[in-house]
């Protein structure tokens, strides 16, 4: 088992030292976040000296977290996953007196967002551990739909804490874990086209759709212009009540091209990338809740095909529609920084991916 990290032990003493109230640079809301303690050292990983500094700081979580420690100790090294520090993390979170913005994950439109919180939701629902666990002691991701701010966001659903809020709002610092998933830039315009032009969710709008050509040819010409993008609502803009898809997802991860691959990583517990969609959703489960779903693991061979459970009455589908070469050069142009994101995205996943593997002994399918 790996050693965590520093970092993910300062995480668990954030939250054990109670909580602080912030402002969010995008929203100007103030979210219940987690508190940095003030820690006199730092502390190892070995999960004896961690489990003594907890309980002699903060005596009252013992009846918490004492349980857990004892099960995520390595009985061949005695040390201290991060898998476990998510699960210690969680359980003194659903139990807080207030809302805690622990983890949130940021829904690109028409990037998969809404098939993964379902699949989320059904992880958890069916895990041996959800199971095992008194309603009252439970959690659960909750999707917010459009509900940018944080304190809007519900904390029950169905009688079950939230703890994990997905939301079509860009990235805020402001939770504790986030995660996200990236599309191929060119299928991501493409989706986004024929979710305003077909889909029942836009069917009030949809008669303001244009060609495939004039949408195209009228954002290129915004961008060739100058013409600024919108600091707010990207989703239904003039003059089509479409998305922007000028860069929409540099927009919502808040990437930009002096943005490296380790910064990246560490704005994201998990990156995760359509083009590998089941190990994606595996890896952000395993991120939000420390357990590792039987299905998720490679032997499993129920996992090895992308199955998005969201299509929204959708005919046409970015993945397979055939542009011209006209089209495609157009795509690119209003997509140049997303490609870059994109790029590097990939490399980010596939580490996130490896430490996940090499922590829990496993390989995720594809």
């Amino acid at each position: 088992m790996a050693l965590a990290s520093t970092y993910q032990v300062i995480k668990l003493f954030q939250t054990l030292a109670g909580l602080a109230v912030i402002t969010d640079s995008f929203s100007g809301d103030t979210e219940t976040n987690i508190a940095l303690a003030e820690i006199g050292s730092i502390v190892t990983a070995d999960s004896n000296d961690v489990e003594k500094k907890i309980y002699d700081k903060f005596p009252e979580t013992r009846s918490i977290a004492s349980s857990i420690f004892s099960d995520a100790a390595s009985s061949a090294n005695n040390t201290l996953t991060r898998s476990a520090l998510i699960r210690v993390e969680n359980n003194i979170t659903r139990h807080s007196e207030k809302k805690v913005f622990s983890h949130f994950f940021v829904h690109i439109p028409k990037a998969g967002g809404g098939s993964i919180m379902a699949a989320l939701g059904n992880l958890l629902f069916e895990s041996n551990e959800f199971q095992a666990t008194e309603k009252k002691d439970r959690y659960r991701p909750c999707n917010e739909g459009t509900v940018i701010f944080f304190a809007r966001f519900r904390e029950f659903l169905g009688g079950l804490r939230c703890n994990l809020w997905g939301s079509e709002r860009p990235y805020t610092s402001g939770a504790n874990h986030v995660y996200t998933m990236i599309r191929n830039p060119a299928e991501h315009v493409l989706s986004m086209y024929f979710h305003c032009k077909e889909s029942y969710d836009h069917r009030k709008y949809a008669h303001y759709m244009p060609s495939l050509d004039e949408w195209l040819n009228h954002h290129v010409e915004r961008l060739e212009t100058g013409v600024q993008n919108p600091k707010s609502n990207r989703m239904k803009i003039p003059p089509f009540h479409c998305y922007d898809p000028i860069n929409i997802q540099s927009f919502f991860t808040r990437f930009n091209s002096d943005m490296t691959e380790e910064e990246l990583y560490n704005r994201f517990d998990v990156i995760g990338s359509m083009d590998y969609f089941e190990k994606s959703n595996c890896a952000i489960f395993i991120r939000y809740t420390g357990y590792v779903p039987p299905r998720c693991v490679c032997n499993d061979v129920s996992t090895r095909s992308r199955k998005l459970l969201v299509d929204h009455g959708v005919v046409h589908h970015g993945a397979t529609f055939n542009t011209t070469d006209e089209q495609m050069a157009k795509i690119m142009k209003l997509t140049a920084l997303d490609h870059l994101l994109y790029k590097r995205v990939t490399n980010v996943f596939v580490r996130q991916v490896e430490e996940i593997e090499e922590e829990l002994g496993i390989i995720l399918c594809d």
